[in-house]
């Protein structure tokens, strides 16, 4: 059964005119139609792919969120920062973090409130204290308490470490207050 049907039609695909024998044809050969559908389940699984990249995206934090005890990479999700990041925090003592085995180190979500916590109230006390007293503190140079304490630099880095001593920067320098050196170092006091 032919039909006597020819419309003029613009191939949904190429784009270019083709004559329709039916009211229904979208395009101008069975080429154009195979490229279309084939267009077409591509398109539909990048966008069901991109879906549930985002699904599992949000269930991921949602299920961060509940956790009492996080991976390394779980806070560095919450922290939006890298694992380096993290392991670094930890190597500083910053973050308290648990090695439970050799691959797995785990910290309390406690651990990470902290951290804003103790960053917020250093803040605060800052700007609560008197300006002039701010000025007022003593500082030594690592030069300078290498030569009063006979003590090797590593060994003065060791002491910041242990006692996380505070830091200030003077140019190139780095200064540590003088009350607290001498309260670790004085009786030690070879002058």
């Amino acid at each position: 059964m032919s039909s006597n049907i020819a419309l003029i039609r613009i191939c949904n695909h190429c784009r270019k005119e083709f004559t329709a024998k039916t009211t229904v044809t979208k395009f101008c050969s069975h080429k154009c139609n195979s490229k279309a559908y084939k267009l077409k389940l591509t398109t539909e699984k990048i966008q069901k792919s991109n879906h549930e990249t985002k699904q599992i995206q949000y269930t991921t934090i949602e299920s961060i969120k509940l956790k009492e005890y996080l991976t390394v990479k779980d806070a560095a999700t919450i922290l939006n920062s890298s694992i380096r990041t993290i392991y670094n925090l930890i190597n500083s003592k910053t973050l308290i973090a648990t090695n439970i085995s050799k691959r797995k180190t785990l910290i309390k979500r406690m651990e990470i409130e902290k951290l804003f916590e103790i960053n917020m109230c250093s803040k605060s006390n800052i700007i609560k204290e008197d300006v002039n007293l701010f000025f007022k503190i003593e500082y030594y140079r690592l030069s300078e308490i290498q030569e009063k304490y006979k003590i090797s630099e590593s060994g003065i880095n060791g002491l910041i470490r242990k006692y996380n001593l505070p830091r200030a920067k003077e140019g190139l320098f780095t200064l540590l207050e003088k009350d607290k050196i001498d309260k670790l170092l004085g009786n030690h006091d070879n002058s």
